[in-house]
């Protein structure tokens, strides 16, 4: 027998004896690229990035004996962290510095760009075991809130790279399998 729930596959079984996963691998955590179209070489250097939570509240309905909760009406998307290496000519952290520059415009409102090109779409892809394409989170409409200083030290025992991370924020996005 199968179930036609809302959210689940129509080949969902009710028979808990027949639900065993037809996949049995795990996602890995370097299974990944993440593109954006704005940023070119954040994306090569890319290093972590996550696929944001989301939640929405509740609404209480009082009645005479208990607090009845319901589902409230609205999503919350928890925000997009991109971590990524900084190149030597700091040309892909100067890549974000310069969209949050455009976007908020510091000195003088000559370089801010147009409300459309605030925003850019970006993709995490997200690979099988075998290392091939098997979903795509696709995010829309992305635009930097946050970048991350950069610290200099003349006193690590060992040379490590720069990292940054840069926070996005976006309005929603869709889990698709390849």
């Amino acid at each position: 027998m199968t179930t036609d729930l809302p959210g689940l596959s129509s080949n969902v079984s009710t028979d808990i004896a027949q639900r065993q996963p037809s996949n049995t691998n795990y996602v890995q955590n370097t299974g990944f690229f993440f593109t954006i179209q704005r940023l070119p070489t954040v994306q090569y250097f890319c290093q972590e990035a996550n696929l944001p939570g989301m939640n929405f509240g509740e609404i209480i309905q009082p009645t005479r004996f208990i607090n009845v909760k319901h589902p409230a009406s609205k999503l919350t998307f928890d925000n997009l962290e991109i971590t990524f290496l900084v190149d030597e000519d700091l040309a892909n952290w100067r890549e974000v510095y310069d969209w949050m520059r455009t976007i908020v415009p510091i000195e003088d409102s000559t370089n801010q760009i147009n409300a459309e090109d605030q925003y850019s779409d970006s993709t995490l892809i997200i690979l099988n075991s075998a290392m091939r394409e098997n979903v795509l989170v696709k995010f829309k409409s992305c635009f930097p809130t946050a970048l991350s200083g950069l610290r200099f030290l003349t006193t690590p025992s060992e040379t490590e790279p720069q990292m940054a991370t840069m926070t996005l924020t976006f309005d929603s996005y869709e889990i698709e399998k390849v």
